[in-house]
C-alpha cells in the first residue's frame, strides 16, 4: 500500500504543476490572483518532497519550485516570477512519468500511469485554484468536465486488463475493481457537483472529491502494479 501511495505522487505532482504553470503563463489573471496562486505552490513542492522517499532524485523539483517561491517572495508575489524554473521542473516531471511508464509491465499499466497523471493532475490543480480563490470560471468548468472523460477512460482500460489475466485471478480482483470504480464515480460526481447545481465551487467539495479520487487511483494502481 505504501509503495502504491508513493508511486502515484509523481503523477499527481506532475499533472498539478503542468496545469498551474499553464495558468500562470497563459491564464488571463490579475496580479492579485497571481499572488494567491503563488501562495499555494508549496503544495506540489511538498508532494515532490514526499515522492523523494522512493525517488530521491526528484528533490531537484523541490529545489526548483522552492527557488521560484523564494524569488516571488523576495520580490512581489504578484509578479510573474522566474517561470523558467517551473518550465525546467515540468520537463523533469514529464521525464519521470515517462520513466514510470517504461518500467510498467505491459501497455495497460503504462497507459494507466498516463491516465492517473492527467486525472490526479486535473483535480489537484482544481483544488489549488479553488483554494487560491481563482476567478478563472472557464477552468472551474473545463477541469471537471475533462475529468468525466478521463474517468470513462479509466473504466475502459479495465477491459484489456480483464482479458490479460486468468479467470481465477479476475475473480480475486472483482471486489477491488467494483470498490475502486464506485469510489471513482462518487469522486467524479462530487467534483462536478457545482456544475450540476449551477453553484460556485466550494473548497469542501473539491477537497472531498480529491481525497476520494486519490483513494480510487491508489487502489487501481495497486491492482495494476
Amino acid at each position: 500500500m505504501l509503495d502504491s501511495i508513493l508511486s502515484v505522487l509523481p503523477p499527481l505532482a506532475t499533472g498539478m504543476l503542468l496545469i498551474i504553470t499553464t495558468v500562470l503563463k497563459k491564464g488571463q489573471i490579475c496580479p492579485g490572483q497571481r499572488g494567491r496562486i503563488h501562495k499555494v505552490l508549496p503544495v506540489p513542492a511538498i508532494i515532490w518532497l514526499l515522492a523523494a522517499i522512493k525517488l530521491p532524485f526528484v528533490l531537484v523539483n523541490v529545489l526548483l519550485i522552492g527557488f521560484f517561491i523564494w524569488k516571488v517572495k523576495m520580490g512581489k508575489s504578484r509578479k510573474s516570477g522566474p517561470l523558467m524554473a517551473l518550465y525546467l521542473a515540468n520537463v523533469i516531471s514529464v521525464c519521470i512519468i515517462i520513466y514510470q511508464m517504461v518500467l510498467a509491465q505491459g501497455w495497460v499499466a503504462s497507459g494507466f500511469v498516463l491516465l492517473e497523471t492527467l486525472m490526479l493532475g486535473l483535480i489537484g490543480a482544481h483544488w489549488m485554484l479553488a483554494f487560491a480563490n481563482s476567478r478563472l470560471q472557464a477552468f472551474h468548468k473545463l477541469l471537471p468536465v475533462s475529468g468525466i472523460f478521463l474517468a470513462m477512460a479509466v473504466a475502459m482500460i479495465l477491459v484489456p486488463f480483464a482479458f490479460s489475466i486468468n479467470e481465477e485471478t479476475l475473480q480475486q480482483y472483482m471486489g477491488t475493481i467494483f470498490f475502486n470504480f464506485a469510489v471513482l464515480m462518487i469522486a467524479t460526481v462530487v467534483w462536478c457537483w457545482h456544475l450540476i447545481t449551477t453553484r460556485k465551487i466550494h473548497k469542501v467539495q473539491i477537497s472531498v472529491a480529491s481525497v476520494l479520487m486519490l483513494i480510487s487511483v491508489i487502489g487501481f494502481h495497486q491492482m495494476y502494479f
